[in-house]
Order: structure tokens, then C-alpha cells, then sequence
């Protein structure tokens, strides 16, 4: 992270661990995680000290300019069984609108982040974790979990 703590750094690569740049370099064992899984946690990916100033950037880029997103999950019988679960799910979080002239949008880039998302190293880590070549990201948002999201 920058000094200021203003921008995002222009390489995802600048705030991960010591962990986190084995995966990047693929000498990790948790490499290729997602062929053998669909859900994947790791909370040592990322420098502690670095990852607290990215949620504060993160609060300060976008705060203001998202927005609520509440939408129904199809119900069970439209929808594929995960897990044998078959309560009807509604998605609740908030997120920033699509678009390159929403204030989310201008945000992210003046702050660096769109930059940051697009970059090489972020683009590698998750080739390393997917275990195979991937394009993109095609797209970017943010999405922001609260308590009962």
C-alpha cells in the first residue's frame, strides 16, 4: 500500500504474504485448490498489516456509492441442489452499480483499484489457485457482506 494509504497498489502482488507470493509463484500446496473444491478460505494470503489498510481503502473508495442488492435465489426446484439444501435463499449485500460513469466507478479508478484488478499478478494468483489458465477478469464489483448478509 502507498504511504498516504490513498491509491491501491498498482500490482495485486504488493499486498500478499509471504504465503501469498508462493501461490503466485506456483510453489504452494494449496495451488490448483479450486479443481478439487468449489469453495476455497484462506486467511493467509494476504499481509495482515496491508489487507487492514486495503479494507479501509476500500471503505473510503466506496463507501458512499453503493448501493442495497436484495434478489431471490430461483427456487429449489428451478434451481441446482447444493449441498442437499432446499430453504429458499435471498442474496443480500450491497455492491456498486454497473457502469463506467457511476461515482463507483469513477472511484475505483481514480483510487487505483481498477488498475490493481487488472493486473498481472492479480490475474496470476487466481490462474495459481484455479489450477489452470484463466482470461479476464472480463468484469469487476464490489460486493460488501454485513452481519446477516
Amino acid at each position: 500500500m502507498a504511504a498516504s494509504e490513498k491509491r491501491f497498489p498498482e500490482e495485486f502482488s504488493r499486498i500478499l504474504s509471504a504465503r501469498g507470493q508462493r501461490v503466485l509463484a506456483g510453489k504452494d500446496p494449496i495451488c490448483g485448490a479450486m479443481r478439487r473444491g468449489n469453495f476455497l478460505a484462506a486467511s493467509d494470503l494476504l499481509d495482515r498489516t496491508k489487507a487492514r489498510a486495503v479494507t479501509r481503502l476500500l471503505g473510503k473508495t466506496f463507501g458512499r456509492a453503493m448501493i442495497e442488492m436484495q434478489v431471490g435465489v430461483p427456487a429449489p426446484q428451478q434451481a441446482k441442489r447444493t449441498a442437499g439444501e432446499t430453504l429458499h435463499k435471498v442474496v443480500r449485500v450491497l455492491t456498486t452499480p454497473r457502469g463506467k460513469t457511476t461515482l463507483a466507478y469513477r472511484n475505483a479508478a481514480r483510487s487505483g483499484f481498477i488498475k490493481m484488478l487488472y493486473s498481472t499478478s492479480y490475474r496470476d494468483l487466481a490462474c495459481a489457485l484455479a489450477g489452470e489458465t484463466l482470461q479476464g477478469p472480463v468484469a469487476v464489483q464490489v460486493l460488501c457482506y454485513r452481519p446477516g448478509d
